[in-house]
This record gives structure tokens, sequence and C-alpha cells, in this order.
């Protein structure tokens, strides 16, 4: 979890407690010390975002992000990707999760054609 934290220059101490700060906003801080194969499909799902989330990425494709997820970490998961939108990172989102949809967008494209 700390290796795109390291890999961008952070030093140990620093990207420890970053990581662990976003295991807890994800509802994970509970599993930080578990093994990938030991978590829940819903928790290694989280995991994996919060491993993009700490990258900082410029550019996050996100597909379903909330699927089999309860209410609770779906609103989570999408707080998360609402601030990593509002810190000049473009976020794009495939989801059928209207409360998806709602807390993480601010242009919509249903993909109709004219």
């Amino acid at each position: 979890m700390t290796l795109p934290l390291l890999a961008a220059g952070a030093t140990r101490s620093a990207a420890e407690v970053e990581a662990r700060g976003l295991l807890e906003r994800l509802g994970l801080a509970d599993r930080a010390d578990s093994r990938f194969s030991a978590l829940s499909g819903g928790e290694a799902q989280r995991l994996l975002l919060a491993r993009a989330l700490a990258a900082r990425p410029a550019l996050l494709l996100v597909d379903e992000p909330t699927a089999q997820l309860d209410a609770i970490t779906s609103a989570a998961v999408n707080e998360a990707l609402h601030a990593l939108a509002g810190n000049d990172s473009i976020v794009v989102i495939a989801t059928h999760d209207p409360g998806t949809r709602d807390a993480c967008t601010d242009h919509i494209d249903l993909g109709l054609a004219s």
C-alpha cells in the first residue's frame, strides 16, 4: 500500500501514515495487516481503490466502484473519489449506482447516440 507513496518521494514514515489514513477513509483500518488473499471481495476492491488514490493520478478510470458494497462503505468510497476529483484529478466513473452518480459527478454522459 505504501509503494505508490514511496515512489512519489515520501519518506517511509510519511507513506505509512498516509496509507493508514487512506485505509481508514475506506473502512479498512482494521484490515491493514491482513494478507490480500484474506480480504473479502469488497475489501479487496476498496484496497485497490486506496492504492490507486495513493498514487494521486491525474486521471483515474473507475468501473462500478461501489458494486457489492453496503451503503455506508459505498458512501466512504464515493467521498474518497469526490475528494480526488476535487484535487486537480479527473475521475471517470462507469456506474449503475445513482448514489455514486450523484455524489461523484459534475458531468454526466449517458452515452446515447444523437
